[in-house]
């Protein structure tokens, strides 16, 4: 026991523990303790440096330094990402209903939609052509015609989600029309493909919040 009790406070033991944090960290799918148990093992990496030798091992000391430092500002960003009050006031009652989408990834596919109000009757898609805007209807509804059919669609639902995971060639196959009153967040298509090809993140969340609004509107249907 002593001997034991010896190797966990002998330098020797700091390098096993920080060893087996760093190790073990990358067992964890959870960023924020993978993270976390990151840093401890660099800290002591770090104070291992001071005390290993007669005089500390600056090079290694200023090099662990550094990564720490890197380490830290991840953290902090991966943090801050998470954190709600980075939404915009205004915008938070709508980031309620886009579940599975971190703060970060949300924030950054409204800095390009444009909310806005619809002042008079307005076409949204036309059949056969391919939608030039994904929209999310906040309030009121939309009218939808397809195949001899019409129909509402309420708020809280997307339109134009279709084509907008099938691709540029894919045509939208009903015409939706809004009519006055109806408030919607609009996404210029160019602008969100960008978003998504350059965020894998924001690719997955926006893929993932228009299958499940497609399931949904499926089951409607079939109600």
């Amino acid at each position: 026991m002593d001997s034991l009790s010896s190797l966990a406070i002998s330098p020797g033991g700091m390098v096993l523990l920080a060893a087996f944090l760093q190790t073990v960290a990358y067992l964890f799918q959870n960023q924020i303790l993978m993270r976390v148990l990151l840093l401890i093992g660099t800290f002591l990496y770090l104070w291992y440096y001071f005390i290993a030798a007669a005089e500390p091992l600056w090079a290694a000391i200023y090099g662990t330094a550094a990564i720490a430092a890197t380490s830290i500002f991840g953290f902090a960003a991966l943090l801050i990402g998470r954190s709600k009050w980075i939404i915009p006031t205004a915008h938070r009652e709508i980031f309620e209903h886009f579940p599975g989408v971190e703060p970060r990834v949300f924030r950054k596919l409204m800095k390009a939609a444009l909310i806005r109000d619809v002042e008079a009757e307005e076409v949204l898609t036309e059949i056969g052509k391919a939608p030039d805007h994904l929209f999310y209807i906040i309030s009121g509804h939309v009218m939808v015609e397809k195949e001899e059919a019409a129909f509402q669609v309420p708020a809280l639902n997307f339109i134009g989600e279709i084509s907008m995971l099938l691709g540029k060639s894919s045509k939208a196959s009903a015409a939706v029309t809004a009519p006055a009153g109806t408030r919607l967040i609009a996404w210029p298509r160019p602008k969100l493909e960008r978003i998504v090809q350059n965020d894998p993140k924001a690719r997955i969340s926006l893929e993932a919040l228009l299958a499940r609004d497609m399931a949904a509107k499926l089951a409607r249907s079939r109600a």
